[in-house]
């Protein structure tokens, strides 16, 4: 191997460390951040915060009441079919279809009160303070994109806690604004 070929190989291999490290570089330029979890924790002590964790609390209570209702049903309409009791174990069966349904009412319930909640919490002043501090975090922390992992459209199926900005925002917030 002549000198030639030595330089073209060491040009390409630091060429290509180079652009590991632009690579790696540019993976942490995202960062991501849950908009309730800032907005619940900067307001924690407020009234409407404690109604919150009590609706939430019976949200719970009535998801588990529910599912207990369906696990007895199961079981009830298991026990029919073993009977070979067609007409109780067909009873059970739509008991426990109106009951998932009933589930899934309490959860879009829940989803839409949860969001009252946040936006009763915060008003534009809040969200034009929280956007100031993100922006200042991006830029102190170089992150170029700043997502809020709670949108549903963004499709954020997992998230490092690498990325994760929350507790970040929650600190820069209480230290501006308290």
């Amino acid at each position: 191997m002549n000198k030639t070929h030595i330089h073209r190989a060491l040009f390409l291999g630091i060429l290509l460390s180079a652009a590991a490290a632009i690579g790696a570089q540019e993976l942490r330029t995202v960062a991501v951040f849950d908009a309730n979890k800032v907005v619940l924790n900067f307001y924690q002590d407020s009234s409407l915060y404690r109604d919150y964790r009590r609706a939430e609390e019976q949200y719970r209570a009535d998801l588990l009441v529910i599912d207990d209702q369906i696990t007895r049903y199961q079981e009830r309409r298991t026990t029919a079919l073993n009977r070979n009791d067609a007409r109780t174990a067909q009873t059970m069966r739509e008991n426990i279809r109106g009951l998932e349904e009933d589930r899934l009412t309490v959860q879009e319930r829940w989803g839409v009160q949860s969001e009252e909640f946040v936006n009763q919490l915060a008003g534009d002043d809040f969200w034009s303070r929280m956007y100031d501090v993100v922006g200042y975090l991006a830029e102190d922390m170089g992150y170029t994109l700043v997502l809020d992992s709670t949108v549903p459209g963004l499709g954020v199926f997992w998230v490092s806690s690498a990325i994760d900005i929350t507790d970040e925002i929650i600190e820069e917030l209480l230290v501006r604004y308290r």
